[in-house]
This record gives structure tokens, sequence and C-alpha cells, in this order.
């Protein structure tokens, strides 16, 4: 890029000498004024020729030759740097930068993600999977009503009397909806910090906003937004790197609501202490899935798709009951939320950061509560509405802070030999085996309990 800069600035250099040469020339040799030997210069660098201005002596003839070849030369080198200025793959890259810091300098809470790699990918790929099924409810949600009406005037849709009349409607109310109507989704409100180049175009590419820069680096972090941002998520490959994420946000922002990821016990406190809410572990938390999945398997489904299958109706999301929420004193069976939004109510986090769950319907609720509410996804939105007429985009909880204790190898009560566990694995049935290495088996003992049916 540089050299593109200063191939454009020797080519302007280059036509600031030629144009007053060229008009100094014409003066001194044909006896022209200045606008008659500027217009000259013009007519003959731009090969105009109009005709009514020419050279009249043999030196002014020899002398525009001499100012075609240059001044052409010139004029050609200056198209070909500002050309190459303009639209060279840097220059591309940096206004499309410009545009992007623009766009994130008008977001407030929003999303930060700092990493690369395959958890970024799953996480990205999560949730442009939920920002596509959740505009094609909203689409379907808004098309109902106009469905209704052909279905009074044309018949229902299988017996309808005119079906190519019944979908081009449809094609045109879906094409006028997704020109005109404005519907954000969590993948308008993401911002992916990265320090990979290539990665940083493939996220763009796909039409995510990137800010390619360390995200260890206050500068870098400031550029995503990290004062007007409600919450980043930390998952960097290395868990020094995330430590120091962690802090840099943390001084940054001390409100800001932080997770992480971190491979190692040891620096998963030290993540913790620095200031992240939460940490998590990928192969503890697949260790923890994997001994439920085996123990537990409906229990691990329902959780499973509650928490992030997509594709179903209901979902698990949380209600905060803020000081000016109308909840608040009243019971948990006259909000009716199962008539009015096919909703029910399965725990809920008191300030004290314990859990009251499966809440009685006389439970009453309190402030600062947050209910763990299972609903229709369409039905969230209402909900919420409900919950808090006056909406509020902050996360108010952003102090609270999960600590999670290391979990030591259980140790049977006895020590066997290879012969006795071999006598001893012959006499078991209908029991578990576990296969594997490193991490996750790891984690996968750690964390079994015995004790627990």
């Amino acid at each position: 890029m540089n050299d593109i800069r200063r191939q454009f600035r020797a080519a302007a250099v280059l036509m600031l000498i030629i144009l007053p040469v060229g008009i100094t020339g014409f003066v001194i040799i044909e006896k022209l004024s200045i606008l008659e030997a500027t217009w000259l210069v013009i007519i003959t660098l731009t090969t105009i020729g109009y005709g009514n201005i020419t050279a009249q002596t043999e030196l002014g003839r020899i002398f525009t030759l001499g100012l075609v070849l240059t001044g052409l030369g010139g004029i050609g080198f200056l198209l070909s740097s500002s050309f190459a200025l303009l639209f060279s793959p840097e220059a591309m890259a940096r206004r499309r930068q410009r545009r992007i810091r623009r766009k994130i300098l008008s977001l407030s809470n929003h999303y930060i993600i700092c990493g690369m790699g395959e958890m970024v990918d799953k996480t990205i790929g999560y949730i442009l999977r939920g920002a596509q099924i959740r505009r094609q409810q909203y689409e379907e949600s808004r098309y109902k009503p106009i469905d209704r009406i052909l279905t009074v005037l044309l018949g229902p849709a299988e017996k309808s009397r005119l079906p190519r009349l019944r979908a081009l409607l449809r094609r045109l109310f879906m094409l006028c909806l997704r020109r005109f109507a404005t519907h954000t989704t969590l993948l308008d409100l993401l911002v992916v910090v990265t320090s990979d180049a290539d990665y940083a175009d493939r996220l763009h590419s796909a039409g995510l906003f990137v800010v390619e820069g360390d995200p260890t680096d206050d500068d870098t972090l400031l550029a995503a937004g990290l004062h007007r941002s409600q919450a980043l998520m930390v998952m960097l490959s290395q868990d020094t790197d995330s430590l120091l994420t962690v802090l840099t946000a943390r001084n940054l922002h001390p409100t800001l609501y932080i997770s992480a990821a971190a491979i190692e016990e040891d620096l998963k406190v030290k993540i913790t202490r620095a200031g992240a809410n939460i940490v998590l572990a990928p192969y503890e938390e697949a260790a923890q899935f994997l001994n439920s999945a085996t123990l537990r398997p409906a229990v691990n489904d329902y959780f499973s798709q509650m928490l992030f299958d997509q594709q179903i109706n209901y979902q698990i999301t949380q209600l905060e009951l803020r000081e000016d929420s109308p909840w608040i004193g009243g019971r948990l069976n006259d909000l009716q939320l199962r008539s009015r939004f096919d909703a029910g109510i399965i725990g809920i986090w008191r300030d004290d950061s314990n859990f009251v769950y499966a809440p009685s319907g006389t439970r009453i609720l309190s402030e600062d509560e947050i209910l763990l509410a299972v609903a229709p996804g369409l039905m969230i939105p209402r909900l919420r509405n409900d919950c808090h007429p006056n909406r509020y985009d902050e996360r108010r909880f952003s102090d609270m802070q999960h600590l999670v204790p290391s979990r030591e190898l259980k140790r049977l009560d006895e020590t066997l030999n290879l012969r006795e566990s071999a006598a001893a694995i012959d006499s078991m049935a209908k029991h578990f085996v576990i296969c594997g290495t490193d991490h996750i088996i790891q984690s996968a003992v750690r964390f079994l309990d015995p004790s627990r049916p």
C-alpha cells in the first residue's frame, strides 16, 4: 500500500511540473496569453484538439511534441496509480474496515467474541442458524394475516382455486418484507475480534462485523465498542492470552459480563480471579454431557433440545424482574403464563446467586430475581414485554461471578492389582465402559459421582 501511495505522489508531482512548464513554454514561444496557453496545454494533453489555437512556429510544434510525449506518459502514470490506490485489494480492505468501524460505532449493547478457530466457528454457526430460523419465524408470523385473507378469498392452500396466484402473492409479500421491514437478530449485534487476517477476511465475506487486531490490546477492544457492549466472550487458543484479554477488558469496562473458555484447570481459576464472570473448560463440558447422555439420556436430550436445538418450537429464556416490573409482589399462578403465553417457569435465580427449582404456583415474586421460563420462540418477545414494559437492553447481573470449584479425581476405597481388576470386571453386568485418553476421559472420570442416582 505504501508503494502505491509513493507512485501516486510521484505521478502528481510530475503533472504539477508538466503543466506549468507547458503553459510557460507556449507563453514564451507562441506569444500566447496565460488563458490561451492553458487552454492549449489542456486540449493537447487530453487529445481533444479543437484546432482553434495551435502552435504556429516550428519551435512551438517541436515543444508540443515533447509536451505530448511527456504529458501523456504522466497522465497515464497518474491514472494507473490512482486506479491502484482506489481499487487495490489493500485499499478496498481499508475502506471496508472504515465502513465496519462506522457501523460498530452505531452499535450498543452488543456482543463481542475474541478468538478464532473451530470453537468460534461453531459459535458463529449456531448464531447464524438461529438468526435464519428467527427471520423465517418472523416472516411467517407477518404473513399469517395475509394468508388468512387469501384463505377466505381463494380457499385453503391445499385446495386453492388459483395456486399460482397465491404463490406469487406470497413471494411478493416476502420480497417487500425483506426490503422494507427491519428485523434485528443476534447476528446483527455481534462483533468478532481476531488477530488472523485470513480468518478476518473469511468472516467479512460472511457479512459479520470483524475487528482485526490483538484482543489483548486496549485499542483493539475499544475499536470493537467495548464500552458500549453488554457481554464479551473470550475463546483464544492460549489460556495466557485469554487471561490477558479478560484482565484488559475488565480494566476498561468494570461492569461488563465476561465469559471465557480455558483448557488448564489452574489458569481457569486465575482467569476467574482476573475478572471473568464465568469460565468454562470445553473438555470438562464435553465430559459432563457425555456422562449425562450415557447415564440419563432422556434428561440430556430434553435440555440439549431446549438449549441448543433451534428447530424446535419451545426455548428457555430468562426474565429479569426489575424495580418497575408489574410481576413483582404477585404469585406465579396469578400471571397465568400457561394460558396467555403457553409458557412455564422451571426455576428462579435469586439475588443471593442460589436457585429455586420447580417453584410452586403460590410463590411470591421479588425484585432482582430472574425467572427461567420455557415458552414458544414467537411468544418470548411478548413474554419479556409483559415482564418489563419499559424495555431494558443492558444486563443487570454483570456482577454475578461463578467460581467453579476444582474437582479432584475420585478414588476407590481399595486399590486392585491387574488380576483382581480382571476378576472384578468379569463379575460385572450392565455396567458402563469409558474409552479414551487425555483431557476428556480425565474430566469424565472426575465428574462422575457414585453417590448420585
